[in-house]
């Protein structure tokens, strides 16, 4: 959770049910952990100070979580060994680093709330700015890069499967419109034509128009699924 952009204090999801599934209750003795998905080292932090003979291989695709983390986790830097790295690499990032096998591997997926709420990063449309929702900053394909260049059939397909959106088709026709006339670049941009279009069609209780919109950009982008699959 974000209490501001300058100050970030982190609450793991499920924190508690999560460490106890994952350790089983083992407070000490060997404990290898994988964290696929490190982000600010949440959980990996409560498994570290639970038990002082754990171990950690923590793995993010992003850099800005990374150095964070190494903040977070040291008090037991000498348990843990922090790489940058898709987590659909976790065999050859374990491999690599001398882990044969490991006690317990998580995955928290999703996006994470640092990210969100950054506006910098382009994965909200609560905060106006650059179209780019990449987890890791030194990949090339971005938010603005899919809206402007994906046909519509494409686009279609994104919002369908990724963001489940029974106006799709609809939704696809209207970026391949609104590109002709300025190219995406803000995040407010692919907003307004995403409550454009799904306005009449907002049921009670459901989130925001946009964000199932935001979703699937998001998870094409990242290739979230496939990296699932490769993981």
């Amino acid at each position: 959770m974000n209490s501001g952009h300058t100050e970030f204090s982190h609450i793991p999801v499920l924190a508690a049910q999560t460490v106890a599934l994952l350790t089983d209750g083992k407070t000490s003795g060997k404990f290898r952990l994988i964290d696929g998905t490190l982000g600010r080292g949440g959980h990996s932090a409560m498994i570290l100070r639970q038990n002082p003979d754990a171990l950690l291989l923590g793995l993010d695709r992003d850099p800005e979580a990374i150095e964070q983390s190494r903040k977070n986790l040291a008090f037991a830097a000498d348990r843990i060994t922090l790489v940058q790295s898709d987590f659909a690499d976790i065999a050859r990032v374990a491999e690599e680093s001398g882990w044969d096998g490991a006690d317990a591997i998580l995955l928290d997926l999703g996006v994470s709330s640092p990210q969100i709420d950054d506006p910098k990063r382009g994965f909200s449309f609560r905060s106006n700015g650059p179209l780019d929702m990449r987890m890791d900053n030194g990949a090339q394909l971005t938010a603005a890069r899919v809206l402007n260049t994906y046909d519509e059939r494409a686009l279609e397909r994104i919002f369908r499967e990724y963001g489940e959106l029974r106006e799709a088709r609809f939704l696809a026709r209207a970026v391949v419109e609104r590109r002709t006339e300025k190219p995406f670049e803000t995040t407010f941009q692919f907003a307004e034509v995403c409550s454009g279009v799904l306005k009449r069609s907002v049921r009670r209780g459901a989130p925001p128009a946009p964000t199932l919109c935001f979703q699937a950009i998001r998870i094409e982008v990242n290739d979230e699924l496939g990296q699932l699959r490769k993981a």
